[in-house]
This record gives structure tokens, C-alpha cells and sequence, in this order.
């Protein structure tokens, strides 16, 4: 994992939740937590990449996720909210990769130009 990646995470006590992760240490990730805009640290172990598990993946395998998924408290909306940083991230290295292409093209140009002189 490493800063500005989607994740799930788990804090001890509380369901898996959609973060962003905000710093890597030795043994914990920093990350801010979806929905509910607080900042946790829990442990690498208990940090997964958002992409690699969706929310039904997630309620099969932990009892507490699934309730509070069905209760709709907060949940839903920290998920969607999530998805939606995804789509703008995704969005955003779209429009990256367009500009690294036409900058190499403009180099390429530049170069064709100066080496004709």
C-alpha cells in the first residue's frame, strides 16, 4: 500500500471500512476514513487494497461488516463515497497520460526543429 491508494481497513472494536491511505509505517497505516472524515492507524495486516475485495466479499467474512451494511448507518454512503474518489482518480490519470503523451510529442517536435538548424 502507499499514500493516496483506496483501501479497506479495520480498526479493533468496528466494522472494515473504505479509507484513503495517508502514510505507510513500519507496522501500521495511517488512513482517512470515508464517511466519516476521522483519521486511524491500524495495523498493515489489517489494511487491504479497496479494489482487490468488494462489500460482499467483506460481509461474508465478517459478521459485524455485514450488520452494519444492512443497517445502512453511514456505511453505504462511506462506500459510495469511495467508488466516487476511485472514478475522479481514475479520471485524473486519464487525463495524466494524455498530457505525458502530447509532452513527448512536443519534445520529439522540439527536438526535430533544433536539430535542423
Amino acid at each position: 500500500m502507499a499514500a493516496g491508494e483506496l483501501a479497506w481497513a479495520k480498526i479493533k472494536g468496528y466494522p472494515w471500512w473504505p479509507a484513503r491511505v495517508e502514510a505507510v509505517r513500519s507496522s501500521t497505516v495511517d488512513v482517512l476514513f470515508f464517511g466519516t472524515q476521522q483519521l486511524g492507524r491500524p495495523k498493515v495486516s489489517d489494511v487491504v487494497p479497496f479494489a482487490s475485495c468488494d462489500a460482499k466479499k467483506l460481509a461474508e467474512r465478517d459478521a459485524r461488516f455485514a450488520k452494519q451494511l444492512a443497517a445502512g448507518k453511514g456505511l453505504s454512503e462511506a462506500i459510495a463515497e469511495a467508488q466516487a474518489e476511485r472514478q475522479r482518480c481514475g479520471q485524473l490519470a486519464t487525463v495524466v497520460e494524455a498530457l505525458t503523451a502530447a509532452a513527448r510529442v512536443l519534445v520529439r517536435a522540439e527536438t526535430t526543429v533544433l536539430g535542423k538548424r
